[in-house]
C-alpha cells in the first residue's frame, strides 16, 4: 500500500467540527486502471475527512481585575485599562460588536470609555482599550467592588447574542478618598488565571494602596493560605511578596502579580486564597491593628486548561473479509492521568463479535504513555455467508482510579466512544458446477449407451438456518431427450458445502437426428434472500450433448462445443472436460488431434490434457469415450474472460477417418471461455477518517491495487472541493503502481 497523509488547515475561525470530502481518481494506459473506463474503487472513490475545531469563539481581557480611586484621574484620583481582543476570527466578513455593563450601583459610581467597542473583521485580533475611572461622591464609602461585563453580538453566530453568547466579566474594585483614619486598600478580593499562562491577559494582577499617609514605612506581605503545597500551582510576582510604601509613595499603588504554573493533569479549577498582612512602626499599620478597607484576602481561581478525553484517530472504518492489510485506529489520551487508565475495546454486542475482532482488547496508559498513540487493529471473520456489506460496532470503555477518565464519572471521548466498523463481504451465492459440459450417448446407459454425471455445490453457506432446493430445466425438446436423476436437489444448511451428484443419460428415439445440443439449467430457491426465487436467483448451465446412435456413416462425435474455464483453478469443478468417441467401427486405427487455434501465442494462457493432444481408437474401442482436459493457466493481470477454440483433426488407413472425409457429428471445434478471476480495483483501507487540528498522531489510510496492470498506473489524491482544501490536505498528492508493486500499500498520511 502506498500511504496518503491529510492535514487540516489550521485557521483562527471557531465553526467546529465539519466533514470534507478527498476524491481520488486514477490514471493508466491499463483501461481497468482508467477513469476514461469503469475503474472500481474499494470501498468508494471518495474519503470522508472530518476536520475537529480547535478554536473557539470568546472575548479575550487582559486582566481579571481592575483598581480605580477617587476622585478620578482628572481630580488626582486613580483610573485604569483594559485591553479587549476576540478569541477567534469571526467567520465571513462579519464584525464583533462588545457591549459593557456594569453591576448594580457601577453606572454611579464608575466611568468606562469608550461605551463600547467593533471589530472589523479584518481587526479582529487588534486589540482595544478601554478606560475606566472612578466618580467623586464626597462620601466615606469605603472600598467597593462592583463587576463590569462584556457581552458581544454579531452576524457570525459564534459570537451572536443569545444564551451562548460569548461574554468576559473583570472585577472593578473603587477605592475611596475620604477616609478618616488608616487603612490598606487592595484593588480586587477576586480574580481568574489560566494556567500555564504568562501573558497579561490571564493572569491576575490587583494593586495596594494606604489611605492615609503613616508616619513611618508601612512593609505590606502577600502569601498563600496553606503555604508549600500549592506552590508549585501557584507562584507570584515580585518574588520577595512585599511591598513598601513610604510617607512620600504612600498614595501611589503599588502591584502584586499572580501565575498559575501548568502540567499536562486535567484536575479541574481550583481556588487559591492570597492574605495580606502589614507591619510598620507606625502603630496603626502595624500586624493586626491594620486595618484593610474590605478584606486581607484575595481569592483567584485558576483555571485548568487540560481536559480529559480519550481521543480516537476514526470514528469510522471499513475492513474486508479475508484482506491482506490490517484496519487499524489508534486510542490515546488529551491529558495525562493522575492514575493508570485501561481502556477496553469489544463489539458491541452478540452480532458484532460474530463478524469482527479488536486486537489488543485492552489498552492501559499511565503519566508516562498517555500521549503516546497505540493501535487497535480489526479484523473481520471470514465466514462462508453471502450477507453483503454490513456495518457493525466496536464499543469502547474506560476505567481509571483517575474519575476523569473513568466510565462511573463522566468521561469524554473524541470523536466518540463507538468506531463503525464496514465489513465488505468476500462471498457470493451461487450454484457450483463440476463442469460446463456433458455428453450422453443413445440408447442410454442401461441400453449400452452412455450417461454422465453432474457434481453439484453452492459457493456460499445460506444465511441462519435455511436450506436451499436446486430445480432442473432443460431447453426445448431436453425433456423427450434426455433423463435428470434426481429431479431436484435440497442443500441443508450443515451440508451446504458437501456436492451432490446428478445422473443425466439419454433417451433413444431410434431416428438418425445427429448430435443434439440442449441447455440443463440450475435455480435456487431459499429463505436466504440471497438464494430466493427472483431476478437475481443464483443459476448455473450446464451444455449436454446427445451422440446419435442411428448412423448409417462413419462419424466422429465430440461431447461438447463450448466450455469455461477459470483461471488457475485445477479442480475438476473450473476446467472443462470433453469426450470424444466414433460413431462406428473404423477398419484401423484412428488418431484423434486437439489443437488450439493460433498456436503458440495462446500456449501461455491455455494448456490441455493429455500432454500428447491426441487420442487413439481401435476397431475394438472405438465406441469407449475418451476425455481431453483443458486449464487455464493463471496471472495477476484483470484482462477480462477470452475465448480460445480448439479444432480437431482424424487421422487414420480407414479412409472414412482420415483428414478432410473424416465426419464430425456437430463441429469439429470446441470454443472455451477462459475466465480471468482478476478484478481491476483501487482499494483503500478506509472509507472515513477522523483527524485533530494539531493533533500529534498523523491520520492515514492506504491505497493498493487488486490486480497487476499492464501499464503503470498513478493515483491522485485531493480535496474535493475549496472548502474541503482550505481545511485538510493529503500527502503525498500522488500514488504510482507499475507491475511490480501493484500489490504493496501506499500509506497517505492526512493532517
Amino acid at each position: 500500500p502506498q500511504t496518503v497523509t491529510v492535514t487540516a488547515d489550521d485557521d483562527d475561525v471557531a465553526h467546529g467540527a465539519q466533514t470534507f470530502s478527498l476524491s481520488l481518481s486514477a490514471a493508466s494506459a491499463d483501461a481497468a486502471y482508467d477513469d476514461g473506463g469503469a475503474v472500481a474503487w474499494l470501498p468508494a472513490a471518495t474519503v470522508a475527512v472530518r476536520v475537529v475545531d480547535d478554536d473557539t469563539a470568546g472575548i479575550v481581557v487582559d486582566t481579571s481585575a481592575l483598581f480605580v480611586a477617587e476622585p478620578g484621574r482628572a481630580a488626582g484620583g486613580i483610573d485604569d485599562e483594559l485591553t479587549v481582543v476576540l478569541r477567534s476570527e469571526p467567520d465571513g466578513f462579519a464584525s464583533v460588536l462588545i457591549d459593557f455593563s456594569l453591576s448594580v450601583g457601577g453606572a454611579a459610581a464608575l466611568t468606562v470609555t469608550p461605551a463600547s467597542l467593533t471589530f472589523p473583521a479584518a481587526d479582529w485580533d487588534v486589540p482595544q482599550v478601554v478606560v475606566v475611572d472612578a466618580v467623586d461622591d464626597g462620601v466615606e464609602t469605603g472600598s467597593r467592588a462592583f463587576t463590569l461585563s462584556l457581552a458581544a453580538t454579531s452576524a457570525d453566530g459564534a459570537y451572536n447574542a443569545g444564551p451562548f453568547v460569548p461574554t468576559a466579566a473583570v472585577a472593578v474594585t473603587v477605592a475611596d478618598d475620604d477616609f478618616q483614619r488608616a487603612a490598606i486598600v487592595l484593588s480586587a478580593q477576586r480574580g481568574l488565571m489560566t494556567e500555564d499562562a504568562l501573558s497579561p491577559a490571564e493572569h491576575v494582577d490587583y494593586t495596594v494602596v494606604l489611605a492615609t499617609a503613616p508616619t513611618a514605612n508601612v512593609v505590606v506581605t502577600a502569601a498563600l493560605l496553606g503555604g508549600g503545597g500549592d506552590e508549585a500551582l501557584i507562584a507570584r510576582a515580585p518574588p520577595t511578596d512585599t511591598l513598601t510604601f513610604t510617607p512620600d509613595n504612600w498614595d501611589e499603588a503599588q502591584t502584586f502579580t499572580l501565575y498559575a504554573l501548568g502540567d499536562d493533569v486535567a484536575s479541574g479549577n481550583a481556588d487559591y486564597t492570597v492574605v495580606h498582612t502589614a507591619a510598620s512602626a507606625d502603630g496603626e499599620y502595624d500586624g493586626a491593628a491594620a486595618r484593610f478597607t474590605a478584606s486581607d484576602r484575595v481569592v483567584v481561581t485558576r483555571v485548568d486548561d487540560d481536559v480529559a478525553r480519550v481521543v480516537l484517530s476514526a470514528g469510522a472504518l471499513t475492513v474486508a473479509e479475508g484482506q491482506a492489510a490490517a484496519s487499524t485506529y489508534s486510542v490515546s489520551l488529551s491529558a495525562q492521568p493522575t492514575q493508570a487508565v485501561t481502556v477496553t475495546v469489544a463489539p458491541e454486542g452478540a452480532a458484532d463479535a460474530a463478524q469482527m475482532a479488536p486486537t489488543p482488547t485492552e489498552l492501559v496508559f499511565d503519566a508516562g504513555d498517555w500521549d503516546e498513540p497505540q493501535t487497535v487493529t480489526v479484523t473481520a471473520d471470514d465466514d462462508d455467508v453471502a450477507h453483503g456489506a454490513q456495518t457493525f460496532s466496536l464499543s469502547l470503555s474506560a476505567a481509571s482510579a483517575d474519575a476523569a477518565y473513568d466510565d462511573g464519572g463522566a468521561v469524554a471521548w473524541l470523536p466518540a466512544a463507538t468506531v463503525a466498523v464496514r465489513v465488505v463481504d468476500d462471498d457470493t451465492a451461487g450454484i457450483v458446477v463440476d463442469t460446463s459440459a456433458l455428453f450422453v450417448a443413445e440408447p442410454g446407459r442401461a441400453a449400452g449407451g452412455i450417461d454422465d454425471e453432474l457434481t453439484v455445490v453452492l459457493r456460499s453457506e445460506p444465511d441462519g438456518f435455511a436450506s436451499v432446493l436446486i430445480d432442473f430445466s432443460l431447453s426445448v425438446g431436453g425433456a423427450a431427450a434426455l433423463t435428470v436423476t434426481p429431479a431436484s436437489l435440497t442443500f441443508p444448511a450443515a451440508d451446504w458445502d458437501v456436492p451432490q451428484v446428478v445422473v443425466v443419460d439419454a433417451v433413444d428415439d431410434g431416428v438418425e437426428t445427429g448430435s443434439r445440443a440442449f441447455t440443463l439449467s440450475l435455480a435456487a430457491t431459499s429463505a436466504d434472500g440471497a438464494y430466493n426465487a427472483g431476478p437475481f436467483v443464483p443459476t448455473a448451465a450446464v451444455a449436454v450433448t446427445v451422440a446419435d446412435d442411428d448412423f448409417q456413416r462413419a462419424a466422429i462425435v465430440l461431447s461438447a462445443q463450448r466450455g469455461l474455464m477459470t483461471e488457475d483453478a485445477l479442480s475438476p469443478a473450473e476446467h472443462v472436460d470433453y469426450t470424444v468417441v466414433l460413431a462406428t467401427a473404423p477398419t484401423a486405427n484412428v488418431v484423434v488431434t486437439a489443437a488450439l487455434l493460433g498456436g503458440g501465442g495462446d500456449e501461455a494462457l491455455i494448456a490441455r490434457a493429455p500432454p500428447t493432444d491426441t487420442l487413439t481408437f481401435t476397431p475394438d474401442n472405438w465406441d469407449e469415450a475418451q476425455t481431453f482436459t483443458l486449464y487455464a493457466l493463471g496471472d495477476d493481470v484483470a484482462s477480462g474472460n477470452a475465448d480460445y477454440t480448439v479444432v480437431h483433426t482424424a487421422a487414420s488407413a480407414d479412409g472414412e477417418y482420415d483428414g478432410a472425409a473424416a465426419r464430425f457429428t456437430a463441429s469439429d471445434r470446441v470454443v472455451v471461455t477462459r475466465v480471468d478471476d482478476d478484478v481491476a480495483r483501487v482499494v483503500l483501507s478506509a472509507g472515513a477518517l477522523t483527524v485533530a487540528e494539531g493533533q500529534a498522531a498523523a491520520s492515514t489510510y492506504s491505497v493498493s491495487l487488486s490486480a497487476q496492470p499492464t501499464q503503470a498506473v498513478t493515483v491522485t489524491v485531493a480535496p474535493e472541493g475549496a472548502a474541503d482544501a482550505a481545511q485538510m490536505a493529503p500527502t503525498p498528492t500522488e500514488l504510482v503502481f507499475d507491475a511490480g508493486d501493484w500489490d504493496e500499500p501506499q500509506t497517505v498520511t492526512v493532517t
